[in-house]
């Protein structure tokens, strides 16, 4: 709905004057609303001729991952579901392109089922199960195999 005047001042700041009517915020794309702290949806949902304040629904998630899982196709971990899952870490104290170094405190020793493997896939993603976007080409995994006792 567009006033037929007062959309512009006549002292040139643009602003518009004599009509107080509250733009409204749409959030069609849920992966968007989440790191903003909306739900996908129209803000205020009704036209509004005051200001509003509205507080999020949702805590904001600025960066959507919050831990990773490295997987790994000879791990069985009966401990884990899906039992691949060779360990879990998460970025604490670093930033979005920044460095993440992760060193257990002492070795996750995890049954590898008998068999004869011709390859190793070793994967990391996100919390939610989506491939980690890894854009460091340069990556150091040490995997310890040894005989069970």
């Amino acid at each position: 709905m567009r006033p037929p005047t007062g959309l512009y001042s006549t002292s040139g700041t643009g602003l518009p004057l004599g009509f107080s009517f509250v733009p409204k915020l749409n959030i069609d794309n849920t992966e968007f609303g989440k790191i903003i702290g909306f739900n996908a949806g129209t803000y205020p949902s009704q036209s509004l001729y005051t200001l509003q304040s509205i507080l999020s629904p949702i805590p904001p998630q600025i960066n959507p991952v919050s831990s990773y899982q490295l997987r790994c196709s000879l791990v069985n971990n009966v401990y884990c579901i899906p039992d691949d899952i060779l360990t879990t870490f998460n970025t604490a104290g670093t930033t979005i392109g920044q460095l993440v170094s992760y060193q257990p405190n002492e070795f996750c020793w995890v049954d590898v089922p008998n068999g004869s493997y011709a390859s190793i896939t070793i994967t990391v993603v996100d919390q939610e199960e989506r491939f980690a976007k890894l854009n460091d080409t340069n990556m150091l995994i040490s995997l310890i195999i040894r005989q069970k006792k």
